[in-house]
């Protein structure tokens, strides 16, 4: 048994994104040429490993990866809690998680009437047009770690086409929503899309994408990146489609 998807939100959002010892921020802003970085862990306090950091036999069984059982920390700290799993005790790790998650509550209560929050786009960074996209990896590299999708399609005149694109965009929602942390799954997804869009292809339909950079605003601090996926399923006959060398746009 792992994290559950709901489980991993309430700790993540419980936590403020912050480490629960220095507070630091574990989520690194994006640069212009790279995406986020996550430098923080979900760690364990009760181990559910024999031998391992505060191993007990008599845990509940199938409650170690329950939110109150994981501290998010920096790995510097998760590193040190293992190492010295004596002075960093389980009682003692409990209290800092629940003072921690005291501390984030009243900071975000303790503010001033917040923005009214909106997604501001910028002219320069909306897409000309959308690119073809012929496999998973493709897809991938645009879909993952945006904040939101904008799915359209072409008018479909039959039940099992409809099911076969609503299938699509619902997985690459899932996956928007959850995100992929391990290189073996992603390499596993962008197989099974690579599959998806094959199936769209047989059917004689074709999938277009961009990525857009925009920003919110509002709330209680400054704007953010808001990027958004732009895809598009229509069939190869479209009129729409133009080529560029030999790539459709």
């Amino acid at each position: 048994m792992s994290i559950s998807d709901k489980n991993r939100k309430v700790i993540w959002g419980k936590s403020g994104s912050r480490c629960a010892i220095c507070k630091s921020h574990i989520v690194m802003e994006p640069t212009e040429i790279d995406k986020e970085s996550v430098v923080g862990d979900e760690c364990h306090i009760v181990s559910k490993k024999s031998g391992g950091p505060r191993y007990r036999e008599n845990h509940p069984v199938g409650e170690h990866d329950f939110p109150n059982n994981i501290i998010l920390l920096c790995k510097t700290h998760h590193k040190q809690v293992d190492d010295q799993s004596e002075a960093f005790s389980e009682s003692l790790l409990k209290e800092i998680k629940h003072n921690h998650e005291t501390w984030v509550n009243e900071k975000l209560s303790d503010t001033s009437e917040p923005k009214p929050t909106k997604v501001v786009r910028t002219k320069e960074n909306i897409p000309s047009h959308l690119k073809r996209i012929e496999s998973g990896k493709e897809l991938l590299a645009i879909a993952l770690n945006s904040m939101a999708g904008s799915f359209d399609y072409e008018d479909i005149d039959t039940n099992e086409l409809v099911d076969l694109i609503a299938g699509f965009y619902q997985n690459v929602q899932d996956y928007i929503d959850i995100g992929i942390d391990e290189v073996g799954q992603r390499i596993q997804i962008e197989r099974e899309f690579t599959n998806n869009i094959k199936e769209l292809d047989d059917c004689g339909l074709w999938l277009f994408g961009a990525r857009e950079q925009q920003r919110l605003e509002g709330g209680i601090g400054p704007s953010t990146s808001w990027p958004v996926v732009h895809l598009c399923i229509i069939s190869k006959q479209n009129d729409s489609i133009i080529e560029y060398g030999n790539k459709n746009s």
